[in-house]
């Protein structure tokens, strides 16, 4: 697509083929920055960007009811009174009960500080409400590109994000938790990984544990019983399956 487009692929045959790109924004260039998540919960899925439509950066979201082979015309999530949330960190998504609950995690920038928020709706996107998560600050003039890793069980949601140099645990209205030093942390369900200055680290139930020395970048995902993570190591992708085996 064109510059500053955000589109879709579908795939009916388990990737061997794909569909033609369907733009997901519904303003020609507005997802400029290209920094979005998606989720799905059956033949719904929902997706949300960075957008620029309105001067600053927005948080905007649209939702599909056939599997992305359609988009519905975007809704805004969250815009700051200030003018623009951080500008250059991803937001995360999550999806429950087939699209009735949406979660989606993101950067704001308030009074200076570049401190993480979650946004909830609970009628399937047409309202949020959204809360600061932790009871700590970052003041900062800079954006950290640097989102964080969201997930659902039943008791609510799961949050972990970067603040200066290390990596916090919350969930929404609770104390953080500090794991340790580190960027670019994910959650794979309950298991939260992160690149430390000596690699990637990874905690569970039990204490904090190196899981690859020379690791970086981690993207986790769970479903099925199964719990997993993907990065990188020495110029390959690796995807290690870290519980459920």
């Amino acid at each position: 697509g064109a510059d500053g487009a955000l589109v879709s692929f579908r795939s009916t045959d388990e990737g061997r083929s794909w569909s033609a790109a369907v733009r997901v924004n519904d303003e020609e260039a507005s997802a400029g920055e290209g920094l979005h998540a998606m989720a799905a919960d059956g033949n719904f899925s929902y997706t949300a960007w960075l957008d620029d439509r309105a001067g600053g950066k927005e948080l905007r979201g649209a939702s599909s009811s056939d599997g992305g082979a359609t988009w519905s015309k975007s809704q805004s999530i969250y815009r700051s009174p200030e003018g623009t949330i951080c500008e250059c960190c991803h937001p995360s998504v999550f999806i429950r009960g087939g699209g009735k609950e949406l979660f989606v995690l993101f950067r704001n920038w308030l009074s200076g500080s570049r401190d993480m928020f979650l946004a909830v709706s609970t009628d399937g996107g047409s309202a949020f409400t959204e809360q600061k998560l932790g009871e700590g600050t970052w003041p900062l003039k800079a954006c950290p590109m640097d989102g964080g890793g969201l997930w659902v069980d039943d008791k609510g949601p799961l949050t972990v994000w970067r603040r200066a140099s290390a990596i916090f645990f919350a969930r929404p209205g609770n104390p953080e938790t500090e794991l340790g030093p580190g960027k670019n942390p994910t959650l794979a369900g309950h298991t939260v990984v992160w690149s430390a200055p000596d690699g990637l680290w990874m905690k569970g139930d039990g204490e904090p544990r190196l899981l690859e020395a020379q690791g970086a970048f981690p993207a986790g995902a769970a479903g099925a019983g199964r719990e997993l993570v993907a990065y990188e190591s020495g110029g390959r992708i690796i995807v290690r399956v870290l519980s459920g085996e």
